[in-house]
């Protein structure tokens, strides 16, 4: 399992999926939808969303030893990772 976030305290909560992990930080009235997961490795994976009106944003989410998800670091507009 990833060792990156060790201590971390959004590990214990995290999220069963990257795209749950990925989506938490949106309010529903942003309209954010999953447009791409790219998994890099076991344990980590690309997540791009959009929202409505458009603001793309991608992020890499990481998978903790207790198989929860969070986001690691992200980006938006034109500079996607």
């Amino acid at each position: 399992m990833c060792g990156c976030g060790t201590g971390d305290g959004d590990a214990a909560r995290g999220y069963p999926t990257a795209e749950e992990a990925m989506l938490s930080g949106y309010t529903p009235g942003a309209a954010a939808h999953v447009v791409e997961v790219t998994m890099l490795n076991e344990n980590h994976a690309r997540v791009r969303v959009d929202t409505d009106p458009s603001h793309p944003y991608s992020s890499i989410i990481h998978r903790h030893a207790n198989g929860r998800w969070t986001e690691s670091h992200g980006t938006s507009g034109t500079a996607l990772i």
